[in-house]
């Protein structure tokens, strides 16, 4: 029987796989902090009798997850929970490691610095009852805890960075185009059938978003996922009932990092979603500014942000700059010179995001 049309029945006749949560924990060099209140939490979910498993995927850390106090107390706790090693760099390969070995009907992903609400399983099963349409959830409420603080001049843009919300509804769509309630990557819910689908296009080519790798804050393989939802026929969205906190130390509360983060995850996004969804990139044809515009408009925003000292106006130029990159990527057209320079003098560099 198809799993689609086999899953729809077991929901219409309320019966739970033997495991309908696999929670895959992504993690490389993690902050000992940010693991331990991860793990904490991950502990405290709530199940109501629904079954769960827990995949630490270790992306080749220094020292081994296996080896941190942290990590070895949680194991000892969930008899439930394993480490698996992804040894090819990559949250993507982290992440498809996860997908491979995951028995329940949905994935749940969470990184290392996430730390979900105590029912957020039991609100995301609520969510598959209500809305079995819906193949992709992520949280509608993200709190952002600087845990080594913040500078105030840049806190505001710091909380949108990373991925800071506070939606009041419950939204999904299905349209073939990126849409504001689409999820992003912190506390995403995907169907395993369709995450099934996303790894046979991963590992066939026709997939290429990476993830971070490394110390590189690639980005993509995220909204790849929740596209391969949609080239599939169902909807993604977000709830306020979901609700995760992102913690950030101050390694990461700065400028640069803010800087380097708009930038790696614009980069990516045009081309990702072409990927996956065919006619996308006749679609968006229109956005793209021709060379002589796209050099003047980067040039006259950065110069106003250094003038300023605006952090909003300089992580807007650095978005502006990283979007319309992705076009240019996307239809193979060269960047700008004046652009590149740009870039350089924001030590921003496209290679670092390859």
């Amino acid at each position: 029987m198809d799993s689609k049309v086999e899953s729809r029945k077991r929901l219409a006749m309320n019966v739970v796989p033997d495991v309908y949560f696999t929670i895959v924990i992504c993690s490389y060099n993690p902050d000992e902090r940010l693991l331990q209140r991860c793990l904490d939490a991950i502990h405290r979910l709530a199940h109501h009798g629904l079954a769960s498993e827990v995949l630490l995927v270790d992306n080749n850390s220094t020292p081994p997850l296996t080896s941190r106090p942290a990590v070895r107390d949680f194991l000892g706790k969930r008899p439930d929970s394993k480490v698996i090693v992804a040894e090819e760099q990559g949250l993507v390969y982290a992440r498809m490691a996860g997908i491979a070995q995951a028995k329940g009907d949905y994935v749940v992903f969470f990184d290392d610095d996430n730390e979900p609400q105590p029912d957020y399983l039991v609100e995301l099963q609520a969510l598959h009852q209500r809305y079995p349409a819906v193949a992709a959830w992520g949280p509608g409420v993200v709190t952002v805890d600087f845990i080594d603080g913040v500078d105030p001049r840049i806190k505001q843009v710091a909380y949108s960075a990373f991925q800071g919300k506070r939606e009041s509804y419950t939204a999904f769509a299905c349209l073939r185009q990126w849409q504001a309630c689409y999820p992003f990557g912190t506390g995403l819910c995907v169907k395993t059938e369709v995450l099934t689908t996303f790894a046979a296009w991963v590992n066939t080519g026709k997939l290429t978003a990476t993830g971070r790798k490394g110390v590189s804050l690639s980005s993509g393989e995220d909204l790849q996922m929740v596209m391969a939802c949609i080239a599939l026929g169902y909807a993604a969205g977000h709830s306020p009932q979901l609700q995760v906190t992102h913690v950030i130390t101050g390694t990461r509360a700065n400028m640069g990092y803010i800087k380097r983060l708009s930038y790696g995850s614009n980069l990516a996004f045009h081309a990702s979603i072409a990927e996956v969804l065919p006619g996308y990139a006749e679609a968006v044809k229109f956005q793209v500014h021709r060379p002589r515009r796209f050099a003047f408009k980067s040039t006259k925003r950065y110069l106003s942000a250094l003038l300023t000292g605006n952090p909003a106006k300089m992580v807007n130029t650095v978005n502006y700059i990283g979007a319309m990159s992705s076009l240019y990527r996307l239809y193979q057209i060269h960047i700008p010179r004046m652009v590149n320079v740009i870039l350089k003098h924001a030590s921003l560099h496209a290679r670092d995001y390859t």
